[in-house]
């Protein structure tokens, strides 16, 4: 009888001391199964899930993933950007999925928690064991080329003795700070030089004169005519990327030619009578041409200089130098045949039969 009302008690505590061993192995189930999520201690080869890393024996948000730190140059993991220096989700939706990695290095897997959902709630990702476990934290973006926002002349067309400055506005998708700096060249490989910085930032700016264009291209062009020269500027990063854009300028004379730089009348001209480098020797040029005075005439030839001129393919141009004076002249009427007795001028027009030789100024 005294077993038997003993027993219950007995049973009573066996059942209590059971539950509670099956509680405490049950709380340390739990603790094991949340290694390796955000806050928790680190899977034992020091890895946690994905987006995780682990720093002291902790799991923690990596660089660049969604609710961590951004990245220095203040960008984040594809489809996040950077704001206040955290990195949050472009578009504003929630959620990110995530798998952990890593285990004891056993043969057992283990079910770790995946990365805190935004509306889309929380997702849960398999972890399988491996003895090399590797953190899965995010990259940083590839390096961007800079982009030359705008590339222009304060002018549009340029002449002899003035200058032109051109101005550029350049960014970079990875920050100005990318940007190394620039150069201008003449559309080709041949380069005017470095730009200079302005007090904006990411402005640039070069001032060029005719003679500078002239001396890396030379400048040449028929009268009545103008040059279209075409200016590249060529922007770098640090990354060696490089950004590019052109801007045309006209060059010209404004109705005159351009021969080695200079603005010049071919109609007058001396050095560049006609063409660039023909240069007048006997006088001064007259309508692109060079005038020069005649071999000795006999009194029978002539009636007036200009018909003379005409009679061998030429014009009475009336601007030779006489040798005998300072002006300029038709022609030269002489007192003897042998036209060494100088006596005057003449127009091209006027008649010179009643002297005994002459020499009239005829152009090519």
């Amino acid at each position: 009888m005294k077993s038997s009302s003993f027993n219950p008690i007995a049973r009573a505590l066996i059942l209590s001391a059971f539950a509670i061993g099956f509680t405490a192995a049950a709380c340390s189930s739990g603790s094991a199964g949340s290694q390796g999520a955000e806050g928790a201690e680190c899977y034992p080869n020091d890895t946690c899930n994905a987006n995780l890393v682990c720093q002291a024996g902790t799991c923690v948000r990596a660089q660049g993933a969604e609710g961590a730190e951004c990245y220095p140059n203040d960008t984040c993991n594809e489809n996040l950007v950077c704001k206040a220096g955290t990195c949050v989700r472009a578009d504003g939706a929630g959620g990110a999925t995530s798998s952990g990695t890593g285990g004891a290095g056993t043969s057992s897997s283990t079910t770790g928690t995946g990365g805190s959902g935004g509306s889309g709630g929380a997702t849960t990702g398999s972890t399988s064991s491996s003895s090399s476990g590797s953190s899965s934290s995010g990259s940083p973006p590839v390096n961007q080329p800079p982009v030359i926002l705008t590339f222009g002349t304060n002018v549009t067309s340029l002449t002899q003795g003035q200058q032109v400055t051109f101005s550029a506005v350049v960014t970079d998708p990875d920050g100005i700070d990318d940007v190394i700096g620039g150069t201008l060249l003449d559309g080709g490989s041949a380069t005017y030089g470095a730009f200079g910085s302005s007090a904006q930032e990411g402005a640039y700016q070069m001032i060029l004169s005719w003679d500078q264009i002239h001396q890396v291209s030379p400048i040449n062009f028929a009268q009545g005519a103008t040059a279209t020269r075409t200016f590249k500027a060529q922007f770098f990063d640090q990354a060696a990327h490089t950004a590019e854009q052109t801007v045309n300028l006209t060059l010209t004379c404004n109705g005159n030619a351009a021969c080695s730089g200079k603005c010049v009348n071919l109609m007058t001209d001396k050095q560049n009578c006609g063409t660039c480098g023909h240069v007048c020797t006997g006088g001064s040029c007259s309508q692109g041409k060079c005038p020069s005075l005649s071999a000795c005439l006999p009194k029978s030839n002539l009636t007036t200089c200009q018909n003379y001129c005409a009679s061998q393919g030429m014009t009475c141009a009336g601007t030779c130098t006489n040798p005998y004076g300072s002006t300029l002249v038709g022609g030269i009427t002489f007192g003897n045949t042998t036209c060494t007795q100088y006596s005057g001028t003449a127009t091209c027009s006027v008649s010179i039969g009643t002297a005994q030789s002459s020499r009239c100024c005829c152009a090519q």
